[in-house]
């Protein structure tokens, strides 16, 4: 499974963790969506930085630290029980969630194509399923 923005979101509440419901209005969260951005962040363009954690695919296509966009106003903090935390925003928003078949991410790789890295979990999940 590759769970993508929404796809993310409803991974984690299926696995019981809260969803904050406004980022903005919970406090201390820098913006998460682009067109309230100042400037504003254009589609295919990266918006801010994440923390990837060892031990997860994602730290291995990205290592300790990538740019990701964001296209979101609700999110979580932490991880379902059984998953691992693969990356978090310097805001301390969850944005990548692991187990077993699993990966799902807060941002949109799709859009970030020309990265060959957001491209990688992409070509990771249809090797994933090709696979059987």
């Amino acid at each position: 499974i590759l769970g993508i923005c929404r796809g993310f979101q409803v991974i984690g509440v299926a696995e019981g963790l809260p969803l904050i419901q406004d980022i903005p209005a919970a406090g201390c969260y820098h913006e998460h969506n682009p067109r309230h951005m100042d400037p504003p962040v254009e589609t295919g363009c990266t918006a801010h930085t994440c923390t990837f954690f060892p031990g997860t695919e994602l730290y291995d296509i990205f290592g300790e630290t990538g740019e990701v966009n964001t296209y979101h106003h609700q999110g979580f903090t932490g991880a379902p029980e059984g998953f691992r935390i693969a990356a978090v925003s310097d805001d301390g928003i969850t944005e990548g969630i692991e187990k077993d078949r699993i990966t799902a991410v807060q941002w949109h790789p799709e859009r970030l194509l020309h990265d060959l890295r957001h491209r990688r979990i992409i070509e990771d999940f249809i090797r994933r399923c090709s696979l059987g």
